[in-house]
């Protein structure tokens, strides 16, 4: 989410430093992007995404605001708006239903740690990462013997 709102900053700034120069804004989101890939080489885990996500929002940003001439055509900070937005309501929604059987077993009063079996969602089956993750664990099992 931070590296979503760090890019559409950064693609606000940058169409307003070039409101009228095409080649020098695609230098500088070539520059942003170079940028965001060596911090993203440089970082780990969870920081490096967020790299990785700042020069592909303004990438994604960029493409859209660029008009059927090829210059910027001013809509930056709606599109920018508009993206920051949708990733954010899209993440916060993804973490509730994700949340589901966790905070299920918490109404059921069952103990912290309980088996992911017991742990159903609202159809009555068990959360499919829990049949991911069984089945790796068993292949896991054989390759090692």
């Amino acid at each position: 989410m931070i590296g979503t709102i760090v890019g559409g900053i950064a693609i606000v700034v940058l169409t307003a430093c070039f409101p009228q120069d095409r080649i020098a804004f695609l230098a500088g989101l070539a520059l942003w992007g170079a940028a965001c890939a060596l911090v993203a080489a440089i970082l780990r885990n969870f920081l490096a995404l967020a790299a990785q996500l700042a020069g592909v929002t303004a990438a994604i940003i960029a493409a859209n605001e660029l008009g059927a001439t090829g210059g910027v055509n001013g809509e930056a900070f709606t599109l920018a708006v508009t993206r920051c937005t949708e990733i954010c309501i899209g993440i916060v929604c993804a973490g509730i239903v994700l949340s589901e059987p966790i905070l299920a077993a918490q109404i059921a009063g069952w103990p912290p740690g309980s088996h992911p079996s017991r742990l159903r969602s609202s159809v009555g089956s068990p959360p499919p990462w829990h049949w991911l993750g069984l089945n790796l664990w068993r292949r896991s099992r054989y390759a090692k013997s």
